[in-house]
């Protein structure tokens, strides 16, 4: 199963650089509610579930990790959470992946993100559920010279498939 949590509607959706790499803001907010919402609605007593967190950017990362804070035990009773680029995520996996794609520009670049091969690792880390949070609609008509779109396929394939994908706005984390 796949859900895209869109941050097309918020005003704060944009990316922001940082050094030589980039942020978005909102997109690690609805990460967090997310994992949030995902810890509270897992079982008390089970085995912890395996969350991978990732981005293709390392201040992303950075940015994720301050306001995760994988590690604390006592805010995180029920889930066990990594957070990295996807490149460095290669040959792992997890139970639930959350992936941020990041950009959103009025540019509609995505820079290597168009790379099919970032795109492969980073949808094929989950065992049982990936979640993406991002611009779909930036996303979905980014153009690239050369090549096709990695994104465009993959929105396509969550509307195609209803019955497993879901394209949600980032707003409705609070009502899973």
């Amino acid at each position: 199963p796949v859900t895209w949590f869109s941050t097309s509607g918020r005003n704060d959706r944009k990316e922001s650089k940082r050094g030589q790499s980039f942020i978005n803001v909102a997109e690690a907010e609805v990460a967090v509610a997310l994992l949030r919402n995902l810890d509270a609605k897992s079982p008390a007593g089970s085995v912890p579930i395996s969350v991978g967190v990732i981005t293709g950017y390392s201040a992303q990362v950075d940015e994720l990790t301050r306001r995760i804070n994988p590690r604390n035990r006592s805010k995180w009773r029920r889930l066990d959470i990594d957070v990295a680029t996807v490149d460095s995520f290669q040959g792992r996996e997890c139970d639930v992946v959350i992936y941020s794609t990041v950009r959103s520009n009025d540019r509609y670049e995505i820079g290597f993100l168009k790379d099919y091969r970032r795109v492969n690792v980073a949808l094929s880390r989950a065992r049982d559920l990936l979640l993406i949070v991002g611009d779909d609609s930036m996303m979905r008509y980014v153009a690239i010279d050369g090549s096709e779109n990695p994104f465009e396929s993959v929105l396509n394939h969550i509307q195609a498939n209803p019955d497993e994908c879901v394209l949600e706005q980032s707003e409705s984390v609070r009502l899973l």
